[in-house]
């Protein structure tokens, strides 16, 4: 399914419009010494984020909501799923657990010490 075709939860107001700085455009010399200057609004979505995450985030939602109305009228489906997401959680731990024994196994032995050798600075009396 192509992404225009996936549908949305309303969370932002998209597309942001982008307004001409006439006024910027005049202060830098007009026309003949200022390019045309042109600002895109992302501001104005309407949240605290912008662009691609704002429409990717209306997607999931979509998607969530969706999986919600599925999800209550089919109990056993949600049974499978805690189901799944318990066989889950304790296979992340156990990766978990793998990841930092290589992890002290890739770490590098610390140096040895060494004696010094050659003048310390210091007379030594013995």
């Amino acid at each position: 399914m192509s992404l225009e075709a996936q549908p949305r939860f309303p969370l932002a107001t998209l597309p942001t419009p982008i307004h001409e700085a006439k006024r910027l455009r005049e202060a830098l010399g007009g026309p003949p010494r200022a390019p045309r200057i042109l600002i895109k609004r992302d501001d104005l979505t309407g949240l605290a984020f912008g662009g691609n995450k704002a429409g990717s985030s209306s997607i999931w939602s979509a998607q969530l909501v969706k999986l919600r109305e599925l999800l209550a009228g089919n109990k056993e489906l949600v049974h499978r799923l805690e189901a799944v997401e318990r066989a889950l959680k304790k296979h992340a731990q156990a990766i978990a657990v793998v990841y930092d024994e290589v992890k002290k196994l890739m770490a590098l032995p610390p140096e040895p010490r060494r004696r010094r050798i050659g003048f310390t600075g210091q007379d030594e009396e013995k």
